[in-house]
């Protein structure tokens, strides 16, 4: 077997629990591109939990889903901002 992927070691280091909003997940790579590697685990992040790409650097999903694309953003160097949706906003 090979080594784990960095988004297999994020899936599994999120608590199995968590809430049934969505969240929306921005990150910006200020200095510089993110290398490859961070849109093939993003990727998988997507078919593994769910979630979608609403813009090029602004996911949409389930919090367990939005906590994964965060903590993988985050490894790469990106600066990002995780924001709950609430339903009764108008």
């Amino acid at each position: 077997m090979g080594r784990k992927s960095i988004a297999q070691k994020i899936i599994e280091s999120l608590e199995e629990e968590q809430g049934e909003a969505d969240w929306i997940v921005c990150y910006d790579f200020r200095d510089e591109q993110p290398v490859g590697r961070f849109y093939h685990n993003l990727q998988e992040i997507l078919r593994s939990l769910g979630g979608e790409m609403i813009q090029y650097s602004v996911f949409l999903g389930p919090e367990k889903a939005s906590n994964a694309v965060k903590g993988l953003a985050e490894y790469y160097g990106a600066l990002v901002s995780m924001f709950r949706l609430d339903e009764n906003f108008v």
